[in-house]
């Protein structure tokens, strides 16, 4: 393993901040108007529009501008009704807040394994995790690579399933040629993701009416009153709602976003082809895009034996490198404490996660840097 003394300034770094002028004068627009930013009817003229204009470009009739990914993965499942006692069937390789929110709903994760290529779930191993408590299969997609939807749908109308998905990586991707996402309802984070807002933020999208409904009074700071929920002693359905709303200035910077997402995904495609024909020649395992897909490219996630040893040389050589969700949820010791998981239940993910490695994010991304990280890459494995 390399060994270095001190944190070295990056040459290539991870990440970019992709602001430009445009986006900052917007944000000075909101400022300067001088009303609350959030709260009030009158005062959510940009958050409104973000929602309008974001339901329309993804083909939805509804959309919903929360606070935060946690927030909207919750209410995901607080939305259809998943509390105690209810099994949520999802994959282990991602971010733990997705099962962090499925646990505060109540509900309880049920791990199967990922496809060895795409990194997103295996859906052949879904039935048979499949039970009487089962509520609801969660897909959640992979840096920009489209879920295998079909047969996910097809089990959730055979078993009277909700499909809920997490398609923050895949904002704009498609499958077979419709955008994802196709289920129930989805959420998107939008913090330094497909979009990158100011502040922090989520989208939940749906075309359902009853969602919808229940929406509009959960996401207001007050309690209210809800036909059909919980009901109190009079009979009235009631649910204590909580302060999820997003600010103004968030949805101005997405609105032009927005605009531009196509532009930002072709730029990542494009860079990640390149990414793909410059370490041809090495051993790492690339990326893939299915016949069914339309990968977006948000990571490009490279895999080797030599993961660690790789990282800490890219170190070195000035190129900021990561590892996508170091260990699996189902490693965790609440998991293995709580619902009996072990290492080795799930082998593909495991074996996974000692060899992944995102490269310095394709958008946006210059070709002398993608050539640099590229030729240290190869020097590596000389």
């Amino acid at each position: 393993m390399c060994a270095y003394m001190r944190e070295p300034a990056y040459i290539v770094p991870y990440k970019r901040n992709p602001y430009d002028q445009e986006m900052k004068d917007a944000i000075m627009r909101v400022i300067d108007r001088g009303s609350n930013l959030w709260g009030y009817e009158d005062a959510r003229k940009e958050m409104t529009f973000f929602e309008i204009e974001f339901a329309e470009y993804f083909g939805k009739k509804y959309a919903f501008f929360l606070n935060s990914t946690l927030t909207g993965i919750y209410l995901l499942f607080r939305l259809q009704g998943i509390g105690p006692g209810d099994e949520c069937i999802c994959h282990a390789n991602i971010e733990p807040a997705d099962i962090t929110a499925l646990i505060q709903a109540g509900g309880k994760p049920v791990f199967v394994d990922v496809e060895e290529d795409t990194l997103n779930i295996d859906v052949t191993k879904i039935e048979s995790k499949i039970t009487e408590k089962t509520k609801a299969i969660f897909p959640v997609y992979a840096h920009g690579h489209p879920v295998d939807m079909d047969p996910i749908l097809e089990l959730a109308e055979k078993h009277s399933l909700y499909v809920l998905e997490d398609f923050t990586h895949a904002c704009g991707a498609k499958y077979k040629g419709k955008k994802v996402p196709l289920g129930d309802v989805g959420v998107v984070g939008l913090y330094l993701k497909g979009l990158w807002l100011p502040g922090s933020g989520a989208m939940l999208v749906t075309d359902d009416k009853e969602t919808k409904e229940k929406l509009d009074m959960l996401r207001s700071w007050d309690g209210r009153r809800i036909p059909g929920l919980v009901k109190d002693a009079n009979g009235h359905g009631i649910i204590w709602s909580l302060k999820t709303l997003q600010d103004d200035i968030d949805a101005a910077v997405g609105r032009i976003q927005l605009r531009h997402l196509d532009e930002y995904i072709e730029a990542q495609r494009k860079n990640a082809g390149i990414y793909s024909e410059l370490l041809e020649d090495t051993p790492v395992i690339r990326p893939v895009e299915k016949d069914y897909a339309y990968h977006v490219y948000l990571r490009y996630v490279i895999r080797t034996k030599q993961r660690n040893e790789l990282q800490d040389y890219l170190r070195q050589e000035g190129i900021h490198s990561s590892r996508p969700y170091p260990q699996p949820a189902h490693e965790y010791e609440f998991y293995k404490e709580a619902y009996g998981y072990q290492k080795g239940d799930l082998p593909v993910t495991e074996r996974l996660k000692d060899t992944e490695l995102t490269l310095p994010e394709p958008r946006p991304r210059t070709q002398w840097e993608m050539e640099y990280v590229a030729k240290r890459i190869k020097e590596f494995f000389k």
